[in-house]
């Protein structure tokens, strides 16, 4: 509300929330004509979104996750003016996160140094590759949809798909040297059943495939990377427990589309051998086994003498 944008409408969708959301933001929409409202049962984040998109009038959408803030009221309309100024489809800024304790880090390396720019201008998609961080830009809207571009319909990693297919298509955006969107670390912890690994592999399978079908050597690495270190130990968790999980891991190995880009010189290290190695080591070492035999006896025994008592 906040926002020095005049000509802006706030979207909220209640994606079935069970505490007093709706309430909250009806007196809100007393208080300003920008609000929109679409109340509904949960659908997920996903859907959510898109249902956003479908349902917006601005010639620009951006993206605000509950938890989440604006750290300048002007960040919409510097979004706006980047956009318009240098005819672009995407404008965005830069990055920036919050602890439980209020400090704020705007400082990234390795795996998230796309967060940040080096400066402001024309960037090249081919020469950004990078895949976290959406819900720092604005997206023209008519061009999301003419290009079919929604979130992928899963529990976790739907942002990554997205971005990198909207930016590809787009081929360039226009970057501005100011923090646009702040992050509040873990508001909620994941609870990482296994529909959620599944789709955590089947959204990074997504991107896989799309920098073996673009030849994006860095998104392809990048998010191997994240596969088999940032993600690492939920994969390998699941992974010993279930053979569904363990099919979808194999699955994102034996992809045709990157075997054959690896013959491609920059895609010849992209799958990690090594962790499916370090997997299946794990999965049937006889510390393991004996391992699961103990964790399972206890259960077997409790449910065997539960059921006598």
């Amino acid at each position: 509300m906040n926002q020095d944008l005049a000509d802006m409408e706030i979207i909220c969708i209640n994606d079935g929330s069970t505490d007093s959301s709706l309430a909250i933001l009806r007196q809100y929409q007393k208080q300003s004509d920008k609000f929109v409202i679409i109340d509904q049962s949960n659908q997920g984040v996903a859907y959510s979104r898109n249902l956003g998109i479908c349902n917006a009038a601005g010639k620009y959408v951006a993206f605000l996750d509950p938890d989440d803030f604006l750290p300048d009221n002007d960040i919409m309309s510097a979004l706006y003016q980047a956009a318009e100024k240098n005819d672009v489809l995407i404008a965005g800024g830069e990055f920036s996160d919050i602890d439980r304790r209020g400090n704020i880090n705007i400082q990234y390396m390795g795996t998230l140094q796309g967060y940040t720019f080096e400066k402001e201008g024309i960037v090249y998609y081919a020469d950004y590759q990078f895949d976290y961080g959406y819900h720092r830009f604005i997206y023209n809207r008519e061009f999301l949809i003419r290009h079919h571009l929604v979130f992928p319909q899963l529990a976790r990693f739907q942002d990554p798909p997205f971005m990198v297919q909207a930016f590809t298509m787009a081929e360039k955006f226009y970057a501005i040297k100011k923090v646009t969107y702040c992050y509040r670390i873990n508001y909620h912890l994941v609870d990482w059943n296994k529909r959620k690994v599944a789709d955590l592999l089947e959204g990074l399978h997504m991107n896989i495939r799309w920098a073996a079908q673009y030849q994006f050597a860095d998104l392809m690495n990048l998010t191997i990377e994240r596969m088999a270190d940032e993600y690492r130990e939920v994969i390998m968790f699941h992974f010993v427990r279930d053979i569904d999980i363990r099919d979808n891991v194999y699955k994102i190995v034996k992809d045709e589309l990157v075997e054959e880009n690896r013959k491609i010189k920059d895609f010849s290290d992209a799958i990690p051998d090594y962790m499916i190695q370090q997997f299946e080591h794990i999965l049937y070492s006889k510390t393991y086994k004996v391992g699961s035999v103990i964790t399972y006896l206890p259960k077997k025994l409790k449910k065997i003498f539960g059921e006598k008592l």
